[in-house]
């Protein structure tokens, strides 16, 4: 049960990362910053030079995005 587990959650993580891909860079560079690398919307801002409520609509137009070609790709039942 535990390798099933383990299976599914690589399978998440590798259509993820195929969906992630996918974005234009400027959604898939705040949402990783954010999401992934744990940066705070102030960082993410500095980073990228935006201002923090652009970043914080691009992280949830990145995230409809995502779910959209997760969905898409069969990567979520709903």
């Amino acid at each position: 049960k535990d390798i099933e587990a383990e299976l599914d959650r690589k399978i998440s993580n590798e259509a993820l990362a195929d969906a992630l891909k996918e974005l234009p860079l400027k959604y898939s560079e705040p949402i990783i910053l954010h999401a992934i690398e744990g940066k705070t919307y102030e960082e993410v801002s500095d980073i990228l030079r935006i201002p923090k409520a652009t970043v914080g609509t691009r992280i949830n137009r990145a995230k409809d995005k995502l779910q959209v070609l997760l969905t898409k790709k069969g990567g979520r039942d709903g």
